[in-house]
């Protein structure tokens, strides 16, 4: 058969370029070289970010695009939390169908709209590979649907527990969007028609986009969540719902979430919260605490500081520091070795005595491949060196060992 043939050839060949692989297509008649050619480019890429999918060679990846805009295991499994045991859902920008199959796991029927054809007969096939009998598909755009469920008498249509949403974030010159309003489709329109189809709307946004402003504009914001992997930050979830009075933008719950290995490092706040807080400043004492991307994009930078009865180092310099260790700290850790002053004499010793040690420029004239440069050194070993400004103006260079990590 043409479809074992096809699979075998993509296992046998996970190595070779695709490209290659169609220039020789008539050496290996039987196999669907356009599917074998796509699934092994693709399967490069979701090895690490989709491993559950990585274990299926039968999957389809129509498109390079939709392999690189769909959402990483990581963050799809943290989206099951939303979807209440049993419940229905409906993805209206379902795409390759990453975050479909796994909210699926909890729902009892599942939705799935998508306006590209392609995509639509990738996923169908795709989600009867992954035995996932409860979810239908339809080809249509979210707008169009919305109106036609909408449309439909309250007492006869279907209404959904959440619906989820990513809204396109690319313009068709591929160039990134960072404006909820650039995105299609327009969650700002029909934010009123989602919240009649469904208790609860989860979407998600460009990380990029600023958290401030998008509460103020987007209606019944319950929570917000910021995901990061890998030191990364990937996602900005909006939880939204019309249940209960609105919420001032300032007391909406934010939590930033670093996901490494599957596990969650949490931190929780306010803008108010934020806002009101306290922020001491000090020299570096004897623990340096970096927090996590998650956390920067979340816009805590005086918070650690009362949580953790820890100090910050500059006002602009997202660094802390205490004499105590602190546990749970929502980020990275390390034991202070050594302060150089960043001058000819410290780049000498750091050349003499650091040759190999990781590098980071955090608020500091050179950025951070400037600095490897200037001191003429690799990253490897165990200490880190973080080139910094103090809070009296004065430039160093730390020397940390970083402590283990805990969850």
């Amino acid at each position: 058969m043409e479809e074992d043939k096809t699979i075998s050839f993509i296992l046998e060949h996970a190595e070779v370029e695709g490209a290659q692989l169609l220039l020789s297509a008539s050496r290996y008649p039987g196999v669907d070289m356009v599917r074998a050619a796509s699934a092994i480019e693709a399967r490069k890429k979701i090895a690490y970010k989709i491993p559950l999918w990585h274990t299926y060679p039968e999957l389809l990846y129509p498109t390079s695009l939709s392999v690189e805009q769909c959402s990483s295991q990581a963050t799809a499994e943290y989206k099951i939390r939303f979807v209440p045991e049993g419940g229905t859902i409906a993805d209206l920008t379902g795409g390759l169908g990453v975050d479909c199959s796994f909210m699926a796991c909890r729902a009892s029927r599942c939705l799935c709209v998508e306006r590209d054809p392609q995509l639509c007969e990738a996923a169908e096939h795709n989600f009867k590979v992954l035995g996932l009998d409860n979810i239908s598909i339809k080809n249509d755009d979210c707008r169009g649907y919305l109106e036609t469920l909408l449309g439909i008498d309250e007492g006869a249509r279907t209404h959904f527990d959440l619906i989820y949403l990513d809204p396109a974030r690319r313009s068709k010159d591929s160039g990134r969007l960072f404006s909820i309003r650039e995105c299609e489709p327009d969650l700002m329109q029909l934010s009123g028609s989602l919240l009649k189809a469904a208790n609860r709307v989860l979407v998600k946004l460009s990380p990029m986009v600023d958290v401030t402003a998008t509460l103020r504009e987007i209606p019944c914001v319950r929570e917000v969540h910021i995901l990061s992997t890998d030191n990364e930050c990937k996602e900005l979830l909006l939880l939204m719902s019309s249940c209960g009075a609105p919420l001032d933008p300032e007391h909406i719950p934010i939590h930033a979430v670093d996901i490494t290995h599957g596990r969650e490092k949490r931190f929780t706040f306010t803008i108010n919260e934020e806002r009101v807080a306290d922020c001491p400043f000090s020299a570096p004492e004897t623990y340096l605490h970096q927090p996590g991307r998650a956390i920067l994009k979340a816009g805590a930078f005086k918070l650690p500081c009362t949580r953790f009865e820890i100090s910050k180092i500059a006002t602009s310099t997202h660094l802390y520091t205490s004499d105590m260790l602190v546990e749970e700290f929502p980020g990275k850790s390390f034991r202070i070795e050594r302060i150089i002053p960043f001058n000819k004499e410290g780049i000498r010793t750091i050349l003499r005595e650091h040759p190999n040690i990781n590098c980071v420029a955090l608020n500091f004239p050179l950025n951070t491949n400037e600095l490897k440069q200037r001191l003429k050194v690799r990253d490897g070993g165990n200490l880190h060196l973080f080139a910094t400004t103090l809070t009296s103006g004065e430039k160093v260079m730390i020397i940390s060992k970083p402590l283990p990590v805990t969850f």
